[in-house]
């Protein structure tokens, strides 16, 4: 039967068939909103690798309904795990659902997966597998455990890492990439801004295109020539720090200051009003050294 609405006057009664008329309506939605219901403390089990995984305590919610076709819908299957939302096209019957698949876990949004034990996924195609990994936004991908990606297409694979921005990579451990296409993939690492690249432990590229390929290095400005020397990202490079002052045709860097304190800059010295020059700093070594 279908719902009919009940308008209400000032000091009518309230009584036990106009109450059941409501609860006849809300159920008629639940039944009737394309796929839209709400099933809570689901309990039941499934087959992974020869096994049986039992699961109870789940809350599921949205596109759960009898209509929506089995691969296309919302499913809480792990314990104490919560799915909600979801997002149907009619025009070409596809469904975008949700899954929290990972013991105590929460997806939510359209196409998100949490399957991490006390992992969170929400927004959009955002998918969090490391256990209490967080992913949020627009195909974000929290893999490590205990990491947090977040905007659009980031990936945050390092255990205790994070990424955030647009396309930004984490996969050192405890690393930080920000900014679009940056990538920190040396432990302890951060790389921010433009297309940088933090590979060294404990390394820190900024900037437009820098990279910062050595132990505890810092590199900043644009489009710098790389440290040369040929340790691994485990160990001290050349140069504690390089200034880049390149461009996309060529890689330049304005100044690098090596492990022994040394300076080189590519333009001239200039104290006060005063600039050095070259020729004048070697006359005035030669002095002091006779």
């Amino acid at each position: 039967m279908a719902y009919t609405r009940h308008t209400w006057q000032s000091g009518e009664v309230i009584s036990s068939a106009l109450l059941n008329n409501i609860e006849d309506g809300i159920e008629e939605a639940a039944s009737s909103g394309g796929g839209l219901k709400f099933v809570k403390d689901s309990e039941g089990s499934y087959e992974e690798g020869g096994e049986t995984i039992t699961y109870t305590g789940a809350v599921a919610e949205g596109l759960v309904g009898d209509d929506i076709p089995e691969e296309h819908r919302n499913k809480a299957t792990g314990m104490y795990a919560h799915v909600e939302g979801g997002e149907a096209y009619p025009e070409d019957n596809d469904y975008y659902p949700n899954i929290a698949s990972g013991n105590a876990s929460h997806a939510e949004g359209s196409g998100t997966t949490a399957s991490g034990d006390y992992s969170h996924a929400e927004g959009s195609n955002s998918t969090a597998s490391g256990i209490y990994s967080h992913a949020e936004g627009s195909y974000s991908i929290a893999s490590g455990n205990y990491s947090h990606a977040e905007g659009s297409g980031t990936t945050a694979s390092g255990f205790y890492s994070h990424a955030e921005g647009s396309n930004s990579t984490a996969s050192g451990s405890a690393s930080h990439a920000e900014g679009s296409d940056s990538i920190a993939s040396g432990d302890a690492s951060h790389a921010e801004g433009w297309y940088t690249t933090a590979s060294g432990n404990y390394s820190h590229a900024e900037g437009n295109y820098t990279i910062a390929n050595h132990q505890a290095q810092h590199v900043f400005g644009e489009y710098n020539i790389e440290d040369p020397s040929t340790n691994t990202i485990y160990r001290r490079g050349t140069y504690v720090e390089i200034v880049g002052n390149g461009t996309g045709n060529t890689r330049s860097n304005a100044r690098t200051l090596d492990w022994s304190g040394n300076m080189w800059l590519a333009g001239s010295l200039s104290l006060g009003n005063t600039t050095i020059t070259e020729a004048q700093l070697q006359s005035l070594l030669a002095l002091l050294n006779t």
